[in-house]
């Protein structure tokens, strides 16, 4: 069992624990290959050494492939069958028939403009910069507080705005 026994044996039981933990999530041929994408994306960095690999440069790379995988790994998730999540993916990177934004995409973005404006900025090294030079003066005290208590109150308003969210495992 676990890695004691080779690499192959290594590779069959995580085949087996992503393969499960796909399972577990739902019973729907997403979820399985969900799970297996992840064990094959494991399978590659350990083959490769890629998960070994140091540098800047690197680490930015590393970055996108890992963000590029786990959008990937959301369309699998949530999809409600392989072929909604091919035609999802093909939209995505703009090989399907349909334009890349829609009426939809235009609403989402137009009410959520100031909470992706705001995690953009919240996202640089802005504050860490201003705590730095700031932090220790009642100015940045107060100011800090209310920005965090803004940041709350518009979290909750945006919480509330939206309509029907179901919890996602609640189909399982």
């Amino acid at each position: 069992g676990g890695s004691r026994k080779g690499k192959m044996r290594t590779y069959v039981n995580n085949m087996i624990v992503f393969a499960a933990t796909g399972i577990w999530h739902g019973a729907n041929f997403t979820f399985i290959l969900w799970g297996l994408m992840y064990f094959v994306l494991l399978v590659i960095e350990k083959l490769t050494g890629w998960h070994k690999a140091k540098g800047k440069f690197l680490t930015v790379v590393k970055w996108l492939y890992t963000m590029l995988f786990v959008i990937l790994g959301w369309v699998l998730f949530r999809a409600e069958n392989v072929t909604d999540a091919v035609h999802y993916l093909g939209s995505m990177f703009g090989v399907s028939s349909t334009s890349l934004t829609d009426g939809m995409f235009t609403g989402y973005l137009k009410q959520n403009l100031i909470l992706l404006v705001i995690g953009i900025v919240l996202s640089t090294p802005l504050i860490p910069y201003l705590k730095k030079k700031w932090g220790s003066t009642l100015l940045w005290s107060i100011l800090s507080t209310l920005g965090l208590v803004g940041l709350f109150i518009l979290s909750i308003a945006s919480l509330v705005s939206n309509s029907y969210n179901p919890f996602i495992y609640f189909n399982f």
